[in-house]
């Protein structure tokens, strides 16, 4: 888990990695970007362009979806565990998402 005491006037940095493909952006990739950034964190935006970026990707880390979240060259995890590490709110159902306009989970 993530130590949460880290002082404030330490940089702190994620790299995240989500698909940003012509005609479609992964809201889970922006709804935690905001999410890591709202929690004081810089984050190293690393866009997966195509379908085959996005699989091999996927391949290579050994994980089923995108976005993921890397802190300190750590695997932290998607959007799911961003959430419910950052708000301690897990992910409703995708209709819902839907419906609320990224607001997957609250802060």
């Amino acid at each position: 888990m993530l130590d949460r005491t880290i002082p404030h006037n330490l940089a702190r940095k994620a790299v995240l990695y989500r698909m940003v493909m012509p005609g479609h952006t992964c809201p889970y990739g922006l709804k935690t970007k905001d999410l890591l950034q709202r929690s004081g964190y810089e984050v190293d935006d690393h866009h997966l362009t195509t379908r085959e970026e996005t699989d091999a990707f996927k391949a290579q880390h050994g994980v089923p979806t995108t976005p993921q979240v890397f802190i300190d060259g750590k695997r932290v995890g998607g959007a799911t565990t961003i959430c419910v590490v950052f708000s301690g709110n897990p992910l409703p159902i995708r209709r819902r998402l839907r419906t609320a306009r990224l607001s997957f989970c609250s802060r």
